[in-house]
């Protein structure tokens, strides 16, 4: 593989940040709407907060790794969409725990 630019990097750390704040803008959402429909107290979501967290995240990513970061959305955006599927009730792959377990620890830690 060929060493990564500065501008593949801009441009790579730019789509993680763009992307990565709807990913977090669909996530305190989601988060939201579940408030609403389970009794958990403690659950308010802060929508700057996601949208910005997310957006750092993987722009940060998109910064270090490159073109890495759009493997890694599409992972995320998957996970989101399959964990709203009905059909698949079955225990998360391998990629879904880790990153549940992340977003939550992060907002365990800064929420």
């Amino acid at each position: 593989m060929s060493r990564l630019t500065f501008g593949d990097r801009i441009a790579s750390a730019f789509v993680g940040a763009v992307v990565g704040a709807v990913i977090g803008a669909a996530v305190a959402w989601w988060l939201g709407v579940y408030r609403d429909v389970l009794p958990v107290a403690d659950l308010k979501p802060v929508f700057v907060r996601w949208i910005g967290g997310s957006a750092l995240g993987f722009g940060l990513v998109g910064l270090l790794f490159g073109p890495v970061v759009g493997s890694l959305l599409g992972v995320v955006i998957g996970a989101l969409f399959r964990a709203e599927d009905p059909r698949h009730t079955s225990f998360p792959n391998w990629v879904t725990v880790p990153l549940v377990l992340g977003v939550l620890f992060l907002y365990w830690k800064f929420g």
